[in-house]
């Protein structure tokens, strides 16, 4: 085998061992975030994501449901909106949640990419919730939100990066809403 031929091959192998590399770190870990923040002390988490196909309430997960279910409850007979996401989202985002939730695909939650994969279930007997994987949508003042959905709870949870770091930001109850 003459240099040249070992030089093409073994330049090919760095190459290629290089691109699964870029790919392994292509993951956006905020996703993974994101799934972390959401409260499982009740149950374990099923390691595959739900998808819009799956969701009961279908017709409830768009943007105008943002508003209208998003209410905090100060007393029984009073509601006060908590946020409005008008002042959040331009009408350009807006058509892009909804987009992002007509596109939800049922994903695995991969392990590796947690920082606490004890979340995750490995036992069929378990109580388990299942969530859809989180979506990001920057906003118009180039503010982060994260929105993920857990069955279990019937809660669409809406974070929002701050400092590096996702807060929860708002909660709307799909289970409850008519």
């Amino acid at each position: 085998m003459n240099v040249n031929k070992i030089i093409f091959i073994s330049m090919s192998l760095m190459i290629l061992g290089c691109k699964s590399q870029i790919f392994e770190n292509n993951v956006n870990y905020d996703h993974y975030r994101i799934i972390e923040k959401v409260d499982y002390s009740d149950n374990s988490l099923n390691p595959k994501t739900i998808s819009y196909e799956d969701l009961n309430f279908k017709g409830l997960f768009n943007y105008s449901s943002l508003n209208k279910y998003n209410v905090k409850y100060n007393s029984i007979v009073e509601k006060e909106r908590y946020v409005n996401f008008d002042t959040i989202f331009s009408v350009e985002k807006r058509n892009e949640i909804n987009k992002q939730f007509n596109s939800l695909n049922s994903r695995e939650i991969k392990p590796k990419h947690l920082e606490n994969s004890n979340i995750l279930s490995n036992n069929k007997n378990n109580t388990i919730a299942a969530i859809t994987f989180p979506f990001i949508v920057e906003s118009s003042n180039k503010i982060k939100y994260g929105f993920i959905y857990r069955n279990t709870k019937g809660l669409l949870y809406i974070y929002r990066k701050i400092n590096g770091s996702w807060d929860d930001f708002a909660r709307l109850e799909i289970h409850t809403a008519n």
